[in-house]
């Protein structure tokens, strides 16, 4: 829900922003660069120079997991999936501790590095990133700097739940 004071309607150029934060952030689109990113198996991954938002929101959540003192982890997918959170909702019969001690593993932020172009991620092969707890509250500040571009002074924009307001 987006509503601002102005009497143009900017609704194609915030479609447009829903279209690229799909694009690059959902877990629910096969083609996404997500989840491409995470169905590569490789050390080295990449991130197209075309990408506006996966390093932008990278960035932010590795800000937050080091605030929370990795209480906030947006690697932390391989267990989302393992106890049935993720796209499957497939909720595993018994718990295997040793399978738990082995994802793990691929949860550590530690082991995750950038080229200096921001272009290649370097992490282990089971690494896949969840940007779901903050990519909503980042699609609203990006539309809201939108607005603000256009002059608009007003609004008041909210997206699944996370709510951003300005002036009246």
């Amino acid at each position: 829900s987006i509503k601002y004071e102005g009497e143009i309607d900017y609704s194609g150029a915030v479609k447009s922003i829903f279209d690229e934060m799909d694009a690059e952030l959902s877990l629910y689109i096969d083609s996404s660069l997500i989840s491409k990113f995470n169905n590569d198996s490789s050390l080295l991954r990449m991130i197209p120079e075309s990408s506006k938002h996966f390093s932008n929101v990278y960035f932010h959540a590795q800000f937050i997991f080091n605030a929370t003192n990795g209480a906030f982890n947006p690697i932390i997918y391989p267990l989302v999936e393992y106890w049935g959170f993720g796209r499957k909702a497939e909720t595993p019969d018994k718990i295997d501790s040793a399978e738990v001690e082995r994802l793990r593993a691929f949860i550590d932020m530690s082991k995750i590095s950038f080229d200096r172009n921001l272009t290649k991620i370097n992490c282990l092969k089971g690494t896949k990133f969840d940007f779901n707890g903050i990519a909503q509250g980042y699609t609203v500040d990006v539309i809201a700097a939108m607005l603000e571009n256009y002059g608009i002074k007003n609004y008041m924009i909210e997206v699944g739940g996370e709510v951003r307001a300005k002036g009246k």
